[in-house]
């Protein structure tokens, strides 16, 4: 009887903890799966604009929306070229979808030695907010990025470089100043 006991104690505990370990599975496959789910929503609104999607870098970025982002250069930058109202998603949070395509408009605007785009794809919770391009460089190079059509922040915007940027450093000026 002892050693029926000591086998189904034994047994209870496995399942117990074939249990547990099914259920950490489960919900870490659906965290996979709603990531997987984002992922292919952003390939598939590339593909729909004509680009032709080469790979996937995955999901880059995670960040909370807030002043002091949107004051900061590279994130005004992204921000200012988006056709969304920054403001109703400050205390939001953005995840960031980075893939390598081909057959973008951005090509035909530079160097002939490039061949591809860097597209990133922005979200908050399951919507597409927009997203941002850079060509593909193999060297460094310096600028601001293009609009997920690539247009430059000027197109965009409608408004000269300058006149943009005092308006947005006036809306978004750093609480730590």
């Amino acid at each position: 009887m002892k050693k029926f006991t000591k086998c189904l104690s034994v047994l209870v505990l496995l399942a117990l903890l074939g249990t547990m370990l099914m259920g950490c599975s489960s919900i870490n496959s659906s965290r996979a799966m709603e990531i997987d789910q984002k992922e292919q929503a952003a390939e598939k609104l590339l593909e729909e604009k004509g680009y032709q999607v080469v790979s996937s870098g995955g999901k880059t970025e995670i960040y909370e929306v807030n002043r002091d982002i949107l004051a900061h250069p590279h994130y005004a930058l992204i921000w200012g070229i988006q056709k969304i109202d920054a403001d109703r998603y400050i205390g939001k949070t953005v995840e960031t979808y980075e893939f390598l395509v081909e057959n973008h408009p951005l090509l035909l605007e530079v160097a002939e030695d490039v061949g591809r785009v860097r597209v990133w794809v922005l979200f908050c919770e399951d919507e597409v907010l927009g997203g941002y391009t850079f060509p593909d460089y193999d060297e460094p190079h310096y600028g601001g990025v293009y609009s997920l059509e690539g247009e430059t922040l000027e197109e965009v915007t409608e408004m000269r470089f300058q006149a943009w940027r005092k308006n947005w450093e006036q809306k978004y000026q750093s609480s730590k100043q």
